[in-house]
């Protein structure tokens, strides 16, 4: 028996915090919790997770409708496999005893449910089913194709962009209409400004410091994220700047800046994502550039990341492909001047007003245009740009995303 007044949502992501889907899963909740604890609704929230969640606040304050269920099974090895077996078996099985009338995915999964069970599935975007690159063993394959299935069989999908909801419907064969887009937020952590010491502890751990100058780059080192031209284009920059007599390269000349890459390099991973050191080293010998002005950070902790953005001269992110483009939201909220792609979803974060934009990415010199122009261009102009930036990044919130949602669930 289905109580209308029962809702589950997959909560898996909740213990990866530091993804992007992990982002979403845990502002989603945190805005439901706030709404239940302000204005108790009656209904009941039921939040499915694989393990015990590290912090203990969802154990210790949640508000009395609103509970956290672990789902362990008896498959311990967290791999794909799991994925597989929690997402298609155990996570709809519980939800079936659990009579839930509806069921939110924050991700697109394998999850398919039973006809009584209104099934909401958000879905991020499909670059497996566009880069199939992606799917490099069998056990990703069979994963995305129970995911395709799952898609399909959705009572309703949202998604985070009208780009993503194109390619949602060619992909899948779904009516444009009947894809809810809703766009993402970035973490509040990014609306404050920090002071120089604050900046200054966040940036040691990364031996960087608070008199450097740098050009920052945060994201996934997928190839769709186009980081080799990224280091191709600062190389040419360099070499370009240091070419020109002082007067004509005016303040970009006073202190070079340095590259500073944000990001994981897992060299098993290549071809799938760059190899920024390849690169790196071709970089520096072909545009004479000394070693250390390319620093390669590693992962960063979320907490560290505002420093980071609000300590740096430009955020460069030329990608080919984005869904959404949170780091770009993220930079427009820290105040730092934007050069990115004019591509895909990312017109939708920022306008060509706010943002020095590369027609073609796939162009080393436009990408080296642009962070020449936002380097030797006025001040005037690069606050202008910077205020209005921000401006447009406040359209965003989790509230908004989170009231959107739910309104799509039925809940309100």
């Amino acid at each position: 028996m289905r109580d209308k007044n029962i809702i589950g949502i997959n909560g898996s992501f909740l213990r990866k915090p530091a993804t992007g889907i992990g982002q979403v899963s845990w502002h989603f909740s945190r805005e439901l919790i706030r709404r239940e604890e302000d204005q108790f609704s009656g209904r009941r929230y039921i939040i499915y997770t694989e393990k015990r969640l590290q912090d203990d606040f969802w154990q210790d304050a949640l508000p009395k409708n609103i509970e956290v269920k672990i789902i362990e099974g008896w498959y311990k090895r967290d791999d794909l496999i799991r994925k597989i077996l929690w997402e298609k078996f155990w996570l709809p099985k519980q939800i079936k005893k659990d009579g839930c009338s509806t069921f939110f995915s924050p991700y697109q999964s394998a999850t398919i449910l039973l006809k009584k069970t209104k099934h909401l599935m958000f879905v991020h975007d499909v670059i497996p089913n566009i880069f199939p690159e992606y799917l490099n063993n069998w056990r990703k394959k069979i994963y995305y194709w129970l995911v395709d299935k799952a898609v399909k069989k959705a009572s309703g999908i949202v998604t985070n962009s009208y780009f993503s909801q194109k390619e949602i419907a060619r992909v899948y064969g779904i009516k444009q209409d009947k894809i809810k887009v809703v766009h993402l937020a970035c973490d509040p952590i990014f609306q404050k400004q920090l002071s120089d010491g604050e900046r200054e502890k966040s940036l040691q751990q990364y031996g960087l410091k608070l008199s450097d100058k740098f050009i920052l780059y945060e994201g996934g080192l997928d190839v769709r994220k186009n980081v080799a031209r990224l280091i191709k284009a600062y190389g040419k920059l360099i070499a370009d700047l240091r070419s020109l007599p002082a007067g004509e390269a005016g303040k970009a000349s006073e202190k070079l800046p340095s590259l500073v890459i944000v990001g994981k390099f897992n060299k098993h991973l290549v071809p799938l994502v760059t190899d920024i050191e390849k690169e790196t080293e071709v970089a520096v010998t072909k545009y004479g550039l000394d070693r250390e002005m390319i620093k390669m950070v590693g992962f960063v902790e979320q907490k560290n990341l505002p420093a980071l953005f609000q300590s740096a001269e430009v955020f460069l992110y030329p990608s080919l492909h984005e869904g959404f483009g949170m780091p770009v939201l993220e930079a427009m909220t820290s105040l730092v001047p934007v050069v990115t792609s004019n591509t895909t979803s990312i017109l939708e974060v920022i306008s060509s007003e706010a943002g020095y934009l590369v027609e073609n990415p796939e162009s080393v010199d436009e990408i080296e245009e642009q962070l020449k122009k936002v380097l030797t261009d006025s001040l005037e102009n690069r606050e202008e740009k910077i205020s209005l930036a921000y401006q447009e990044s406040q359209k965003f919130s989790w509230k908004k995303f989170t009231d959107e949602v739910l309104g799509k669930l039925g809940v309100i």
